[in-house]
């Protein structure tokens, strides 16, 4: 829902932020568990993004990671 919310905004050219949630393992940035697209921490570089920022990022709205860090895929 999240990613179509921020699709349609930036179709519309509405700014737009989403708070991402992650588990944060370190809160650090270290161990990678929280990084969506390329390189982007959750822990460090948000909880807060904008919308074009998610849009560069190919893994946001694609799936969810569990406790153990294993990605749980979406399915439309």
């Amino acid at each position: 829902m999240m990613k179509k919310i921020v699709d349609i905004c930036n179709e519309r050219e509405i700014y737009v932020e989403a708070s991402l949630e992650r588990f944060v393992k370190c809160a650090l940035g270290i161990c990678g568990q929280c990084v969506i697209g390329k390189g982007l921490r959750v822990c460090t570089d948000g909880p807060v993004f904008d919308g074009k920022t998610l849009a560069g990022c190919a893994d946001f709205g694609v799936f969810r990671r569990d406790e153990s860090g294993k990605k749980i895929y979406f399915h439309e």
